[in-house]
């Protein structure tokens, strides 16, 4: 029975508490729905802002990574900013800027050497609407890391073209991984290129010019054309002394019989700029030493290229100013990747080696040639057996070379000899030196003297030239006058145990087996000359050079051939004969069709890009 008249329903009488528990249950749940919406949204917000503040960093990372590789390593205390150069100088910007934020990065050098770091602070401020100051910072740190690292596969493609002689080309393919195949062409009006050479080719093989130092040549072939306002350091190419050798219409000062003439490198980040580098040394064979000089080869707006600038003279300090080089002469690029380190060196007293870091700062538009860091070669049998200039014989020089291992982590100068005055057979010297360290360190391994044939005392061939094989562990050294190629291992890094490990490979000369085809070499015969420095004369032999295919080559002055080895990184068998038959030596194996050799291979230099790690 239900009491109406009291109006209380024991049923009803829940209703309103639960609704009530209800709606504040829900209000709790909307009030934290709307928390974690308020916390979502800042923490989005927050997300946004860091994200500014990391492309703000990214943007400087770019910005450093393009000053590194131009070489720059230090700028004012208030750092590298959007809108300022590489030294910071200038007036900075933000990345981006509205009425409420702006977003904007610091960049500063931390290291010098290698690898090359800067680190970068991107920053994203809110902006008080009231003032226009910020009240609030985001910061997001990183570091840019530049490790220089040859390419390896742009290297071999940029040696894909060999052009020597100025009668013919060789193409190792496309990659330069292939055997070579001639492409003879007439020779130049202006005649052959006798020694140094140098052949570039960018990245994927394509040829872009070649030069003996003297002149350059395009892609087509032709000489290229230089600039009529193009600055011209020394017109007269005199070198302070009565010996000089300049050709028309080029008027590059430069050296026909020099052993390596000529070397040649990209200055800028595009590749589109070039710097020749030319050695006066040996002059119409009557200057002893030579000079430096550098022209610029400029692609930007002729794809054929032009010469901008010539005969800008590389200075020694001191005494040397000019006059101080040997006929040896190549570059590796830098540490910053914004030039190359050039080396020569001075034979006779004193006896040196000389290392110039040339570059550019500013993409190629100035180039800077500081004072070449020194080492000097120790007294004795360090020091290759090299008379000095008389007025009955003034071109007594330095032949030799400078080359590089395939990581350009190693060097090799070779001493060449001219002829010693006890007539011993002193050819020259070889010096392995480790340059990995800093731009110009040149830290000596061992050096050892060159051999002589069957340790004749009648063998005065001089030596010439000496390349690494592909591994490192093998050193190739060719003489001339008359032509003789030995071999030599250095996994020891001892000098005595090098020269222990001497194995003679074989005469290189055509005149030695009667195959000449030049007009001024003896005569044809059946009968080889067993030896060419008995009395018969001794032309022939030339350049050793690793290949781009694995295979090291030898020139032959006069041949229409040249010889080559197969396989440069077989160990030494136990003889002479059976190490040159292990290794594939091949005399005169290449045909170069219609086509001549002369003393030289082209130098060539090796390609780097850094590789890049940020963090």
């Amino acid at each position: 029975m239900t009491n109406k008249a009291s109006g209380w329903d024991k049923d009803g009488g829940f209703v309103l508490p639960t609704v009530l528990v209800a709606s504040i249950m829900l209000l709790l749940i909307l009030l934290a729905g709307l928390q974690l919406a308020s916390a979502a949204a800042n923490a989005l917000m927050e997300q946004y802002y860091n994200q500014l503040a990391r492309e703000a960093a990214e943007a400087g990372v770019v910005r450093m990574n393009e000053c590194i590789s131009r070489g720059h390593d230090s700028a004012v205390a208030s750092g590298v900013r959007p809108g300022t150069d590489c030294r910071g100088n200038g007036t900075a910007i933000d990345v981006f800027r509205n009425d409420k934020l702006r977003s904007y990065f610091i960049g500063e050098y931390t290291s010098t050497t290698n690898p090359r770091r800067a680190d970068v602070k991107g920053y994203l401020e809110l902006i008080r609407k009231s003032d226009g100051r910020p009240y609030k910072t985001y910061i997001y740190n990183s570091r840019q890391q530049a490790i220089p690292e040859v390419d390896f596969k742009g290297t071999r493609a940029s040696k894909r073209w060999w052009c020597i002689g100025g009668s013919v080309c060789l193409d190792f393919g496309a990659g330069g991984s292939n055997k070579p195949t001639p492409h003879p062409h007439p020779t130049h009006s202006s005649g052959p290129s006798h020694e140094g050479l140098t052949t570039i080719s960018d990245r994927n093989g394509n040829l872009k010019f070649y030069s003996d130092g003297l002149r350059i040549w395009n892609s087509a072939r032709n000489i290229m054309q230089v600039d009529s306002s193009a600055p011209d350091g020394n017109p007269t190419c005199d070198d302070g002394q009565t010996a000089y050798y300049s050709e028309s219409p080029q008027g590059l000062c430069g050296s026909r019989t020099g052993t390596q003439a000529v070397v040649a490198f990209p200055i800028n980040k595009e590749e589109s700029k070039y710097l020749v580098v030319s050695n006066s040394a040996n002059g119409r064979e009557r200057a002893k030493f030579g000079t430096l000089y550098y022209h610029v080869v400029d692609f930007t707006n002729d794809p054929l290229g032009r010469v901008t600038k010539k005969n800008i003279s590389i200075g020694m300090a001191g005494s040397f100013s000019r006059n101080y080089s040997g006929e040896a002469m190549n570059a590796v690029p830098n540490n910053a990747g914004n030039g190359a380190v050039v080396y020569t060196y001075r034979p006779g007293s004193p006896n040196q080696v000389y290392a110039f870091n040339i570059f550019s700062t500013d993409n190629g538009a100035t180039i800077q040639t500081p004072n070449a860091a020194v080492y000097n070669v120790p007294s004795g049998p360090a020091q290759p057996c090299i008379v000095q200039p008389n007025p009955s014989s003034p071109s007594r020089t330095g032949f030799g070379s400078i080359n590089f291992n395939n990581e350009a982590t190693k060097m090799l100068v070779f001493m060449g000899g001219s002829v010693c005055p006890n007539r011993n057979g002193n050819a020259g010297v070889l010096h392995v030196f480790d340059i990995s360290g800093a731009d110009t360190n040149m830290a000596p391994i061992a050096h050892w003297s060159v051999g002589v044939y069957n340790n004749d005392p009648l063998d005065n061939s001089l030596g010439y030239a000496a390349d690494f094989s592909p591994n490192g562990d093998h050193v190739y050294v060719s003489k001339i006058y008359t032509g003789e190629l030995f071999r030599y291992d250095i996994t020891s890094r001892n000098s005595s145990a090098i020269k222990t490990s001497e194995r003679f490979i074989g005469f290189t000369g055509c005149e030695h087996f009667r195959d000449c085809v030049i007009s001024d070499s003896l005569p044809n015969s059946s009968t080889p000359n067993h030896p060419d420095w008995k009395g018969l004369g001794g032309d022939g032999g030339g350049q050793v050079l690793r290949g781009p295919d694995g295979r090291v080559y030898v020139a032959d002055r006069g041949a229409n051939k040249i010889s080559y080895i197969e396989r440069p990184d077989a160990p030494n068998a136990a003889t002479d004969a059976a190490t040159a038959a292990a290794i594939g030596w091949n005399r005169g194996g290449l045909s170069l069709g219609s086509g001549m050799s002369m003393y030289g291979l082209p130098q060539m230099v090796t390609l780097h890009s850094p590789r890049l790690l940020s963090y």
